[in-house]
């Protein structure tokens, strides 16, 4: 069975929310895909994350195991960093690309 990945974003797009355009990323992916998953974007969670009243309470706790974990994840950062390289992607584009709300959707390849 053929499979295809099919990738939405909002960069050729209006920005989701202006109007008219309040659709959503997820809108684009057809009704006939196996799944779709929705992602708001780093700049939306980051918000939500800084608008919860408990992130204070929070922050000590998640500090050192997020720090543990970037300490680990080092070096398949750096070979990410290579792979972009090889592909001659910038970093700042792949930030800027998940940044904004996007879509994945796996679905059936048809004609």
């Amino acid at each position: 069975m053929n499979m295809c990945l099919s990738l939405a974003t909002t960069l050729c797009l209006l920005p989701v929310g202006d109007p008219p355009n309040d659709r959503g990323p997820a809108d684009a992916i057809p009704a006939s895909a196996y799944v779709a998953v929705e992602f708001p974007g780093l700049d939306a969670c980051r918000e939500q994350w800084d608008g919860f009243q408990l992130a204070r309470l929070f922050e000590p706790m998640i500090a050192p195991a997020r720090d543990a974990a970037l300490e680990s994840a080092r070096g398949e950062l750096r070979a990410l960093d290579r792979m972009l390289a090889t592909l001659e992607i910038e970093r700042d584009m792949v930030r800027t690309l998940l940044r904004r709300p996007l879509a994945v959707g796996l679905g059936r390849v048809t004609f």
